[in-house]
């Protein structure tokens, strides 16, 4: 499925804000402004220290988090303006997601895990066997199809994951350090796998990451720094210090 948009505009983060209570020092500040416009097709790379927020924007940009102030639109739709149940819905049908810790559920196979989404979207299962079985496929992993999590390498837990958010074919992809628990050979391979998909479907991907191998591929790399996003060399020694 290819999805298009007004003005080629998928993302829109206007003005986000985010701060965590603390205990005695007030409100930790993490996100100061932050205005982010992604068109449909970008690989768009976010990079900055441990704690600078990555993870944060991401959980806001997903609709799992909701900021302390700003908005965040996709596809137009401001996802903060939606009710809980609208919102479930819009995530599941629009957005994928993969974590640096895959989180599959350890007593599911790999495929019915990838049949999930599918049938959270009200798929019937055989036509969500189907849909997983082809995705695991597209991953590699058609011969792995009902090993558990277990059984399986953390470069293959997380093709698992990749096939699981990609399975109701997103607008969105959203990845949170996808290689942060892979060795350097094995992340390079996830990161020419999103790659692939990004240049093949036009996938639109917004990933956190520390992985230097992600500038072979991102179209836009940003820096995280004092809760602002930069572009530019000087962001980047600024990151590296």
């Amino acid at each position: 499925m290819r999805w298009g948009f007004l003005d080629n505009k998928l993302v829109q983060v206007v003005d986000v804000q985010h701060a965590y209570a603390g205990e005695s020092a007030g409100d930790s500040w993490v996100l100061c402004g932050i205005s982010l416009t992604v068109h449909q097709g970008e690989f768009v790379a976010i990079h900055g220290r441990s704690g600078t927020g990555k993870s944060t924007l991401l959980h806001i940009v997903g609709g799992i988090l909701a900021p302390r102030r700003g908005r965040v639109l996709i596809g137009g739709q401001d996802l903060f303006q939606l009710g809980d149940r609208a919102l479930s819905h819009f995530r599941n049908r629009t957005l994928g997601f993969v974590f640096q810790n895959y989180y599959l559920a350890p007593s599911l196979t790999a495929l019915e895990n990838v049949m999930v989404p599918a049938l959270l979207s009200g798929e019937p299962v055989h036509r969500a066997r189907h849909r997983a079985m082809d995705a695991l496929d597209q991953v590699g992993l058609a011969a792995k199809a009902k090993a558990r999590p277990g059984d399986l390498s953390g470069g293959q837990m997380q093709r698992v994951a990749i096939a699981r958010a990609l399975v109701n074919h997103p607008a969105l992809l959203l990845a949170d350090e996808p290689t942060g628990n892979l060795d350097e050979q094995t992340g390079g391979e996830i990161m020419d796998l999103l790659a692939s998909y990004q240049r093949a479907r036009g996938l639109t991907i917004l990933m956190a990451t520390h992985d230097p191998s992600v500038e072979l591929h991102a179209t836009s790399q940003l820096y995280l720094i004092g809760g602002k996003l930069q572009a530019g060399t000087g962001a980047v020694e600024s990151a590296a210090n």
